[in-house]
């Protein structure tokens, strides 16, 4: 059986994965080093160790983070010809090589250190930057604003994770931490507001993934859904509509009351209507 050698001081090492057509996948495991968790009770306070060497002395969780790169190379498994095993011979030479000048790259460019440091940035910090980002609109701008300042606010408001609303890295981002996100703003929201919330912080998670800040989606599995069975908002009947055009009194505000009208037949939110101008009109 075709079997890669990989030494341990290696970074990064030369790896495969079986396939099931009698073939493996050759990949590179990069090692970029690890991180340190606080881990806290229920009340978001440091734990300690109670008893054995440790004791006394702070727990924390460590991650280790490693970063794999495809080759698109394959050997077999079982070779049952020469040239078979001339062929993982040559593959293997070619992977080694690839793997060795990696190995270089790495060290000359401390690639893992940068990478680390990119992972250990403080998530609200990206977020803020992402928001100003040119090519999204006003009212999205908005939007993530508000979702943004929703999980922050979570972050103040949970005992377990207050230690993060000033600095909450990467790494610090778990599954854990969502899904008591999303009970929050179910317990703390009406009608559209917490899928809107859900949706936008969900848009800044993907944005630091799509960038390798953060290695796996802690979002990916959790959707948040209104509830069909309840009325989001109220609704105005025809008639109801027809009256309030229809009614006027004395001293009243005629652009608000045509502001009014245009609102209601054109669904247009009032945020909306006070900065529209001449410009904005189609012709």
């Amino acid at each position: 059986m075709a079997k890669i050698e990989s030494r341990k001081k290696q970074n990064p090492k030369l790896q495969q994965s079986e396939l099931s057509d009698g073939r493996a996948s050759l990949y590179l495991e990069y090692y970029l080093g690890r991180t340190e968790t606080p881990v806290l009770d229920e009340n978001g306070q440091q734990v300690y160790y109670t008893t054995g060497a440790m004791a006394g002395k702070p727990k924390y969780q460590i991650k280790h983070s490693r970063k794999k790169e495809n080759l698109n190379l394959y050997i077999w498994l079982h070779p049952r010809s020469q040239q078979e095993r001339v062929q993982n011979k040559n593959t293997l030479a070619l992977a080694e090589k690839i793997r060795f000048e990696r190995e270089q790259t790495f060290l000359e460019d401390r690639e893992g250190y940068r990478l680390r440091k990119e992972m250990d940035e403080d998530f609200m910090e990206f977020c803020k930057e992402f928001i100003k980002m040119p090519s999204l609109t006003k009212y999205t701008r908005i939007t993530l604003k508000h979702g943004l300042q929703k999980f922050m606010d979570f972050l103040a408001a949970t005992p377990r994770y207050a230690l993060y609303k000033n600095n909450l890295k990467m790494t610090q981002l778990t599954v854990d931490m969502i899904a008591a996100y999303v009970e929050y703003l179910k317990e703390n929201g009406t009608g559209d507001g917490p899928k809107i919330y859900f949706r936008m912080f969900k848009r800044m998670v993907t944005a630091a993934v799509d960038k390798d800040l953060i290695k796996k989606n802690p979002c990916r599995g959790f959707v948040l859904k209104n509830d069909n069975m309840t009325l989001q908002k109220e609704i105005l009947l025809p008639e109801e509509i027809q009256q309030l055009v229809a009614t006027h009194f004395e001293g009243e505000r005629t652009e608000i009351h045509r502001a009014f009208i245009f609102g209601l037949y054109t669904g247009i939110r009032w945020c909306d209507t006070v900065s529209l101008t001449h410009a904005n009109v189609d012709f």
